[in-house]
């Protein structure tokens, strides 16, 4: 049994021994937060790491990214717009004024063999062959001179472009004539089209009739084909599907769509009534009838392929713009065959052996 002298001693060391844990703590705080001297390696590399970035970063700065579009060069091109067709000049100008068109345009309303060249001319562009066309190209023989037709006249340095706004309207009464059962065929036609004005279904007429002469249908009712109907391109898809019960005088089974009439309402109401139908150029997304195909002339994309060769001096002197020939779902009427027999009478056209708008004679088909 401890007595009250016995436990003094104990109270004093535990006092003691208390007092040394806490000098020992406050001796290693003040360890820690006593500052160290840098590492002089890992101060090095630091360096050596933040001059590397700037470095870099500069070299970001000029050095062209891989990944970005170049601008194409673009080239001269003179455009003479004098006496042209509002409708041609109209639509040449929307081609010419597309974003990414390879040539810069510059318009001038004449251009002959006495004309000055200035120093950024190199190819010139008529809309439809000039009078005079030989002079002009003998003399200025370093000029590359486009013409859109069939000109009478050339030279080594003229390139002639053999397009025909009528073109697309003949070979799709053309494709009429190919298809459409006993010449049974029909179109709907704009009665003041830009390019042809009332003579769509003229032209339409001559192309389905090159192929069958009298295109008189050999069973009753003995109607003489094609049918046509025209109407204001402006007309609404119900103007259009209105008259479509004229057609039911002969009738028809086959049908041709112009731009002008061409809507999904309107295709919806001629395969109801159960006719094969053929488009200028595509049908609506929208739209899965009985479709034959379509006929196209893309002129945009023919510019824009001959301008380029003839600047680069690899075009022929006469140069086709490509006929595009869609095959619908009606296979087993418009077939390949078909499409060649088109594709040829096309070349025929081009060579300026066929005149759209020369009808054949009254007394072929008049009977």
């Amino acid at each position: 049994m401890q007595t009250e002298e016995n436990r003094q001693p104990n109270r004093r060391t535990a006092v003691l021994f208390r007092g040394m844990i806490a000098l020992i703590g406050l001796i290693f705080m003040a360890s820690c937060n006593t500052p160290t001297a840098p590492d002089p390696v890992q101060s090095a590399q630091q360096t050596i790491t933040a001059e590397f970035a700037a470095a870099a970063a500069t070299a970001a700065a000029i050095t062209p990214d891989p990944t970005a579009t170049a601008v194409p060069e673009r080239h001269e091109l003179t455009f003479v717009t004098g006496g042209i067709h509002e409708a041609l000049l109209e639509k040449l100008r929307a081609i010419f004024n597309e974003a990414d068109f390879p040539f810069l345009v510059h318009e001038t309303d004449a251009f002959s063999a006495s004309s000055s060249l200035n120093d950024s001319d190199s190819l010139l562009f008529f809309p439809a062959p000039p009078e005079g066309l030989a002079d002009i190209a003998a003399a200025h023989p370093s000029l590359r001179i486009a013409v859109l037709g069939k000109p009478a006249e050339t030279g080594a340095n003229v390139y002639s472009i053999r397009y025909d706004p009528t073109f697309e309207t003949y070979l799709a009464g053309f494709a009429v004539g190919l298809t459409a059962r006993d010449w049974r065929g029909g179109a709907l036609l704009p009665s003041d089209d830009p390019f042809l004005g009332e003579r769509s279904a003229e032209i339409f007429r001559n192309g389905m009739r090159y192929f069958c002469g009298p295109c008189k249908a050999i069973i009753a009712p003995y109607t003489v084909y094609p049918l046509t109907i025209t109407l204001p391109g402006a007309a609404a898809p119900s103007d259009w599907i209105g008259r479509l019960s004229e057609f039911s005088v002969g009738p028809i089974n086959t049908l041709f769509v112009s731009d002008a009439a061409k809507s999904t309402e309107l295709l919806t109401a001629a395969n109801d009534l159960g006719y094969s139908v053929l488009t200028a150029g595509d049908k609506p997304a929208d739209w899965n009838g009985n479709w034959l195909g379509g006929v196209r002339i893309d002129l945009e994309t023919t510019l824009r392929t001959a301008f380029t060769d003839i600047s680069a001096g690899s075009a022929a002197n006469v140069i086709v713009p490509p006929l595009e020939i869609l095959i619908g779902n009606q296979g087993g009427t418009f077939f390949e065959g078909k499409k060649y027999l088109i594709g040829q009478l096309y070349e025929t056209m081009a060579a300026g052996m066929i005149l759209t708008t020369d009808p054949v004679p009254q007394p072929a088909y008049a009977q």
